[in-house]
């Protein structure tokens, strides 16, 4: 995959995040896709489907701008460079 391919999709995932649009984050995973959960410590790794999904719903309002906004900031900065 190209750089700009990452790009595009860590774009639709923001997008997604900010929406607290679960379904279209999951959509933008690979099946077996693991991530980590910040609170749960800086290692720990979990699944996303039936691990981190399920805190997304459980917490729809804790879903923020913080990831998009810092996206977007690296977009700016890559695009300044």
């Amino acid at each position: 995959m190209k750089t700009k391919d990452f790009a595009s999709l860590a774009e639709k995932c923001f997008t997604a995040y900010d929406a607290h649009d679960v379904d279209g984050m999951l959509a933008l995973c690979a099946d077996g896709a693991l991530g980590r959960y910040a609170p749960y410590g800086r290692e720990s790794v979990a699944p996303i489907r039936g691990g981190i999904d399920v805190i997304w719903r459980a917490f729809p309002n804790a879903v923020g701008r913080t990831f998009s906004e810092r996206a977007l900031a690296r977009k700016e900065r890559s695009n300044a460079s």
